[in-house]
C-alpha cells in the first residue's frame, strides 16, 4: 500500500544500519558530554560567595 508517497513496508520492517546507528550514538553522547561540562566548568570557575550574591 502506497499513499501520499510513503511506502508502508518501512513502518512493518524498520531497519537502520549498524553504522548509521553507532555514528548517532556517538554524535549524541559527545553532544551530552559538551552539554554537561560547558556550565560544570563555569560553576567552578566561580567563588561560591559571589554565585550567592549575585542572586
Amino acid at each position: 500500500m502506497v499513499s501520499a508517497g510513503v511506502d508502508a513496508g518501512m513502518f512493518k520492517n524498520p531497519e537502520v544500519d549498524f553504522n548509521v546507528a553507532m555514528i548517532a550514538l556517538l554524535v549524541l553522547v559527545l553532544s551530552g558530554v559538551l552539554a554537561g561540562l560547558i556550565p560544570a566548568q563555569r560553576a567552578v570557575s566561580l567563588k561560591p560567595i559571589d554565585a550567592l550574591r549575585s542572586e
